[in-house]
Parts: structure tokens; sequence; C-alpha cells
């Protein structure tokens, strides 16, 4: 299983590392051979319409290439990428509430995208499935034990049928915690759900 996830995370890497430098570096080209032409050689209207779909284009390969691999993550660490995640997916119905304490920059990048993906999970399947408006994220770092708590004020679920879901969310959470020698506490009621999580870590040092 542990094989498994990271070959499929190193395969999300050279992907979003080839539509980046790929598809992303033509699109920057076209768009600026475009900004170069005159309305002699094309209507100034038809020039507009070019440019705005380069630039949404460009945007949607951006935003693809982040969902496989947060650039974030890569160049600034789990701490700063996962308060963008919170940013990015939080809204004015559904605000997300993230709290950071000791977490190092020295994990594992491996160790890093795992945890990265815990929540990521934990994130679409409240704003999928619980109808809350509102989610509370604490992360901390305690030498090598990484805690997650996670709460929502949704319509919870029941844990006992969760080998019964059809969905992979829950169950890709659980195989993700298995690969960190981790444990899921899990509470759900009609008032909400709580998801307390404890990881394995190593850190570059080891």
């Amino acid at each position: 299983m542990q094989a498994v996830i990271q070959s499929e995370e190193a395969e999300r890497k050279r992907i979003a590392r080839d539509l980046h430098d790929g598809i992303g570096s033509r699109l920057s080209s076209l768009k600026m051979q475009i900004s170069q032409l005159s309305s002699k050689d094309i209507p100034m209207l038809e020039i507009e319409r070019i440019t705005t779909d380069l630039n949404n284009s460009i945007s949607d390969l951006r935003q693809t290439a982040y969902n496989l691999i947060p650039e974030t993550l890569l160049k600034l660490g789990l701490e700063l990428a996962l308060q963008d995640l919170c940013i990015s997916m939080a809204t004015e119905k559904m605000p997300i509430t993230f709290s950071a304490y000791e977490i190092q920059k020295n994990i594992k990048e491996s160790n890093q995208i795992t945890i990265y993906r815990i929540v990521q999970e934990l994130l679409s399947n409240a704003l999928k499935h619980s109808n809350c408006d509102e989610i509370f994220l604490e992360c901390s770092q305690n030498d090598d034990l990484f805690l997650i708590s996670f709460e929502d004020n949704g319509i919870g679920f029941n844990p006992n049928n969760m080998n019964n879901f059809t969905g992979l969310g829950l169950k890709n959470i659980q195989n993700r915690i298995a690969i960190l020698n981790g444990k899921l506490d899990l509470k759900s009621s009609n008032s909400g759900t709580i998801f307390n999580i404890e990881l394995h870590i190593q850190t570059n040092h080891e």
C-alpha cells in the first residue's frame, strides 16, 4: 500500500512538473506573442478575446498542477501549504479556522505530502457531505509525533457504517494514516464530527 501511494505521488509530481514546464511555458510564450500584435494584424476585440481565453487556460493549468502537487508545500513547507489549502477551500458561508503549533520544516517530504493529503481529504469530505458551516483544524508537532485535530459542525454520520461507504475519502484517510503508523480517534453525531489523528513522522536528519 505504501509503495502504491508513493508511486502515485511521484507520478503526480512528474505530471505537475511537465504541465508547468511544457504546456505552461508554451501558453505564456503564446500570450506574449499575442500581446505584441497590433490592431492592424487582428481586430482589437479579437486580440482581447484570445488573451482572455489564454489567461483562463493558464489559470486552469496552474490550478490543475497545484492540485497534483502544491508548489507551496515543496517550496515553503507544510505549515504554509496547509494554511494556503484552508484559505483556498474556505468560503463566506463555510469559514475554516486553522491553527498550527511547532511544525518543523525538516519533516521528511514524503511524510509532509501524506499529512497534506490527509488534511485535504478531511476538508473535501466535510465540504461534500457534512452540510457544515464551520470547520476547525489544528495541527501540531511534538518531536516525531504529528497531531491533527479536525472538527466540523455538520450533520455527522455513523462511524460503524464506514465499511459500507461507497466513496474512497475515508478509506484514503485510513490508508495514509496506516502508512505513518498512526492512530485515528473518530467521533460523529448529528451535531458534528471530530477527527483526532496521531501520526509517527520522520525528519530529514534521521
